[in-house]
């Protein structure tokens, strides 16, 4: 286990797989946890750099203000972009960063 023992949470575990092809099997099989109530809030976290981590935590707060402004769209997190579904018809576009216009 990782980290020091808290009650407001559990602690992670690190888990080190024999190649990387075991890792992407286990990633792509992690989804399904969440449909088996006793692991439903068990999350499978990828291996990433400091960098990675700094600005995958950038993109959730991105997504989070967007979500709380337009409440009535569904945002998500792919390719490294902020995306937004308008409606079920509405082709997926990324969306555009704030300072980037």
């Amino acid at each position: 286990r990782l980290g020091r023992k808290s009650t407001d949470r559990p602690r992670p575990i690190k888990v080190c797989l024999t190649n990387g092809d075991a890792a992407v099997r286990l990633r792509k099989c992690g989804k399904r946890l969440r449909d088996i109530p006793a692991t439903r809030r068990v999350f499978v976290a990828p291996d990433l750099t400091h960098e990675e981590r700094e600005e995958r935590k950038r993109l959730v707060e991105l997504m989070k203000a967007r979500k709380t402004a337009n409440p009535e769209h569904h945002f998500y997190i792919s390719r490294g972009e902020v995306w937004c579904d308008q409606s079920p018809t509405t082709r997926n576009q990324p969306v555009p960063a704030a300072n980037s216009q």
